[in-house]
């Protein structure tokens, strides 16, 4: 029993001291990645430049009728 509550505590120290040393090291290996990720993205533009994106899917899908749009009434009795 004593032997048991020794090795927990052995384990839950030990993930704690690594925690504390790894996880500032994984989060900065990560906003470096994120930053590298994003430079070529901001220095490909200039302030103010705008850029329209077209969809060569929506180019290519062009109405082939002539009919016309359909419209939904709903008929009114006169009568009454």
């Amino acid at each position: 029993m004593l032997k048991t509550i020794f090795l927990i505590l052995i384990i839950f120290y030990s993930v704690r001291f690594l925690t504390r040393i790894l996880a500032p090291l994984f989060l900065k290996s990560m906003i470096n990645r994120a930053q590298r990720n994003m430079n070529p993205n901001q220095s490909s533009r200039q302030e103010g430049e705008v850029s329209i994106k077209k969809d060569k899917k929506s180019e290519s899908k062009k109405s082939s009728s002539t009919v016309g749009e359909y419209v939904d009434f709903e008929e009114i009795d006169d009568n009454q």
